[in-house]
């Protein structure tokens, strides 16, 4: 049985994503450990950011839904991530200020897009 590049693309991209997957694992957000969290980050004195945005398809400005919009935190060495909405909209919170770089991945185009972050707190992904 013959297969193509595109469908061994689309196996590795979906490993890649059931790996991200299961070291993000389920979040837990019971009071005691919010707690912590917040106790830690004063602890260690780490200015944190959130940002939102839309991924769209660069040629006809239309929102694409179901992108992968992950970055690599360095003060837990794992990565983190969410997926568009409908709208093709996300937002991350708790980004590390160090973080400059987040990535965009369309698996249904086989693409994806580093995007360099700004001082703002909105960012717009065009993908080609």
């Amino acid at each position: 049985m013959k297969t193509n590049s595109i469908g061994l693309f689309n196996e590795r991209i979906l490993t890649i994503l059931f790996t991200i997957i299961t070291i993000i694992g389920p979040v837990s957000c019971n009071t005691e450990s919010i707690r912590q969290h917040e106790a830690e980050k004063k602890k260690l004195n780490i200015m944190y950011r959130s940002i939102s945005g839309s991924v769209v398809n660069a040629r006809d400005m239309k929102p694409i839904r179901g992108v992968l919009v992950t970055f690599f935190n360095p003060m837990t060495n794992k990565p983190v991530g969410t997926l568009t909405d409908s709208e093709g909209k996300f937002r991350i919170d708790s980004i590390p200020e160090a973080v400059r770089k987040i990535t965009s991945i369309d698996i249904q185009s086989n693409k994806s897009k580093e995007v360099e972050l700004n001082k703002g707190d909105t960012v717009l992904i065009k993908m080609d």
